[in-house]
């Protein structure tokens, strides 16, 4: 398999078969943001995935089947290519290119992918075995521990929590029932009604000389995510200053949507807790260089070197120029190069006021905790968090030189 992948063992999720079928106290503010929505989830569908080889050739294909008629008709499947490649113990990864297409006539808000567990499901000969293989009589093999990779150089193949779904959400034919529903799966972004999305599914075979086939069912859900923009998702900001840890202040952006977004036209600014935000003054406002961030992924930008303190390991996706308050203050990520008038102002995207501070704004009851030459502020208890409230959205920690992230760094799945 091409690229670099994590694996999660599945226990009862991944099923074979012989088929060939088918996300400090601080003043009162004078405006606040309203709650994000919460995340949602419905069942679409069931659908198996199947692949035959033999022995060390290492053949394969992969096909999708409706098993079933779907309660949203509205997703197809389509494989596109698959590649087979046999490791050096004998084992067979594959990468499966898919092609999700929706044909329900309006949007589906990013469909998942969900492994699921069918108990005596049978259907022209095909039938289903937990964690195991077969070989081509149906007979089971000696393989087990079957598993699920992902193929991080894909965007859409990454693996994200699921909640809210369970077996009872489904009705197989023949009187069987899903006896369970992985609590990890695909996603898809919005599809728009007639939209087709490219993705990457990846799995390995145990090593094993019969020849096998094995099938993935899963059933596919609408998960929308709750918070539906780029957050701040970490800054710093007494980089340089005698005593501090790093040599430069910086701002971590963080993507916990389903979709790549750009930062095209985007700016960050700063101002003092009870300064004004300005466009004409480099250390208060930086516009962003354009750029793609993936679902899950970081954008680290770090400001100018100072003269004291240690350094930040991680490599900048870009060079800023601001320089935040060491203690208190207040950052905001806008849409446009316009001057940020305050928390719930039209151009704002995120907003964070730390510390305290003469007539500081911030999002929700209280502003962020105050920063120093060792702390900085994260969201916690992931960058997924955002409930319009900074007091209760960040926490101080202790900053490291290689506590920033960047785009290279290991993305976060948001339930």
């Amino acid at each position: 398999m091409t690229g670099k992948r994590w694996v999660l063992i599945l226990p009862a999720l991944l099923l074979a078969a012989c088929s060939t079928g088918q996300q400090a106290t601080a003043p009162t503010p004078t405006s606040t943001t309203a709650p994000a929505p919460a995340a949602s989830t419905r069942a679409l569908g069931l659908y198996e995935l199947s692949i035959q080889g033999s022995g060390a050739q290492a053949s394969g294909r992969v096909t999708p089947a409706a098993l079933r008629s779907q309660e949203i008709a509205g997703l197809t499947f389509t494989v596109t290519g698959v590649q087979v490649v046999t490791n050096g113990d004998g084992s067979r990864s594959y990468t499966a290119a898919l092609n999700v297409t929706n044909t329900s006539g309006a949007a589906i808000g990013a469909p998942a992918i969900i492994p699921a567990d069918i108990a005596g499901y049978t259907e022209s000969g095909t039938y289903f075995r937990a964690g195991a293989t077969t070989n081509q009589s149906g007979a089971p093999t000696s393989a087990s521990g079957i598993t699920l990779t992902q193929v991080t150089d894909s965007t859409y193949s990454m693996l994200f929590p699921v909640t809210g779904v369970s077996g009872a959400d489904f009705a197989v034919p023949g009187g069987s029932s899903v006896t369970a529903v992985s609590a990890q799966g695909w996603r898809t972004p919005t599809l728009a009604a007639g939209a087709t999305q490219a993705m990457s599914l990846g799995f390995t075979i145990p090593a094993s000389n019969d020849a096998y086939r094995f099938s993935l069912v899963f059933g596919a859900f609408d998960k929308t995510p709750a918070v539906n923009h780029l957050v701040i998702s970490q800054l710093y900001g007494a980089g340089g200053n005698a005593g501090a840890t790093l040599t430069t202040d910086y701002v971590e952006l963080f993507n916990p949507t389903n979709n790549v977004i750009s930062t095209a036209g985007m700016s960050l600014q700063y101002a003092s807790p009870a300064g004004a935000f300005v466009t004409n003054n480099t250390g208060q406002f930086y516009s962003l260089t354009t750029a793609s961030i993936a679902p899950g992924r970081f954008l680290l930008i770090r400001m100018p070197i100072g003269a004291n303190g240690g350094t930040v390991t991680a490599t900048p996706d870009q060079q800023g120029t601001l320089a935040l308050g060491a203690a208190n203050g207040k950052v905001a990520l806008a849409s446009n190069g316009t001057a940020v008038a305050g928390p719930t102002a039209p151009n704002v995207i995120d907003f964070i006021g730390y510390g305290a501070g003469n007539n500081i704004t911030f999002e929700g009851t209280a502003a962020a905790p105050a920063m120093s030459v060792t702390l900085a502020d994260q969201r916690s208890p992931s960058p997924c968090t955002d409930t319009n409230n900074n007091s209760a959205d960040l926490v101080s920690f202790t900053v490291t030189a290689g506590s920033a992230r960047n785009s290279s760094s290991t993305p976060v799945a948001c339930p």
